[in-house]
């Protein structure tokens, strides 16, 4: 691909991208995080990728990271190759797998996953899933995922749509994996407030003014942190611990 067609899939690439509503209140949480990285030899895994636009608009941002995703849909993983090839994107790849049979070849600096780990049939056991999850870790590496808060702490309008909620993680919860997986959490916060989750619902059910309406109220969350007891994902941060796995950390 030449130089100017890359460019020109890059701009039509963020354009979409960013006129979703959903993917913009996620960027919005997870990038910040991203950013303050190294810009050069970062090793990213993104665990359930999708069709490749978080990995790819990571790429574009960071062409000095190494980026794989990882996704167990054989339909995905192919729309993803398809916007890589796309885009010209060499520091890029794909791989189809599910989460337990994921074992690279080196550990990464960074694992991420952006609303994908409640999809995961490990899940039936998530201490598991956590374990598996800090085995991709280089030793300092670091785990940043944004996942479903419970759904009787979640600010949904009863009035309102709403897609069946994935009742699963509560800060007690997240705080409890860590430790048995012998990861420290740096930050767990609350993301996507009651104006962010009104915003997401009048989407998922109207458009024309209303859909414009409800990007307004999206970007207004982001700069509104919401309350501690109410909102609609968690943010967390953990950070490899620098022992092996089991090793009963040392008292103060």
């Amino acid at each position: 691909m030449i130089r100017g067609a890359v460019g020109t899939s890059a701009v039509y690439e963020r354009a979409r991208t960013f006129a979703d509503l959903h993917f913009y209140q996620k960027w919005h949480t997870v990038w910040p995080h991203l950013a303050r990285l190294p810009r050069e030899g970062v090793r990213l895994l993104d665990a359930g990728c999708g069709d490749g636009h978080w990995s790819a608009e990571i790429a574009l941002r960071r062409p000095g990271w190494v980026i794989i995703g990882v996704d167990r849909s054989e339909v995905e993983v192919e729309k993803a190759e398809k916007r890589r090839d796309d885009l010209g994107l060499s520091n890029l790849s794909f791989e189809r797998a599910d989460f337990a049979d994921v074992a690279p070849v080196r550990p990464f600096d960074v694992v991420l996953s952006v609303c994908a780990t409640h999809y995961e049939p490990t899940l039936a056991d998530t201490e598991q899933l956590f374990r598996r999850m800090r085995a991709w870790l280089a030793p300092t590496g670091r785990l940043l995922l944004l996942v479903p808060r419970c759904v009787g702490e979640a600010p949904f309008v009863n009035r309102l749509v709403r897609p069946r909620w994935h009742d699963l993680f509560s800060r007690d919860a997240l705080v409890r994996l860590c430790d048995t997986s012998d990861l420290t959490a740096e930050l767990i916060a609350p993301r996507i407030g009651r104006i962010g989750t009104i915003a997401k619902q009048l989407d998922w059910t109207s458009g024309g003014a209303v859909a414009i309406l409800a990007r307004g109220m999206a970007i207004v969350d982001t700069h509104v942190p919401p309350r501690s007891g109410r909102s609609l994902m968690w943010l967390l941060l953990a950070r490899r611990r620098c022992r092996p796995l089991g090793t009963p950390a040392l008292k103060p």
